[in-house]
């Protein structure tokens, strides 16, 4: 008996019923499943494109970095300080470079191909 009456205690705190506990459904999941499905479509169609772009974006700054550290460092200790001061230049400078880049290319594409609007 101990147990059905933390049981009622529980759904009371709650604020809940019985019967409440297995009613149908909200009308509003039909649009939380939609909405699921266009996030796992985004996450698997857009996503692994972005991921791919800014790994080729950033393996030129980390093969520079690792090559560099590697011909630079004096000790063995000073690897990883160099990794830091290499990083905190040259990645920052490849997003500008890239982004730079691609805003170039977007306006440059208008002209290349007039169809395709010259404002994002």
């Amino acid at each position: 008996m101990e147990r059905v009456a933390d049981y009622d205690r529980t759904l009371r705190a709650l604020g809940m019923e019985d019967d409440e506990l297995d009613r149908a459904p909200k009308p509003g999941r039909l649009l939380r499943a939609a909405l699921l499905v266009g996030q796992v479509a985004a996450v698997y169609q857009v996503m692994p494109w972005l991921l791919v772009l800014g790994g080729v974006i950033n393996l030129g700054p980390m093969v520079v970095i690792k090559i560099g550290t590697i011909l630079a460092a004096p000790k063995d200790k000073d690897v990883a300080t160099l990794m830091v001061a290499g990083g905190a230049v040259l990645y920052p400078l490849t997003w500008l470079a890239s982004a730079l880049l691609g805003a170039w290319l977007s306006a440059q594409l208008h002209e290349w191909y007039p169809v395709i609007p010259s404002v994002p």
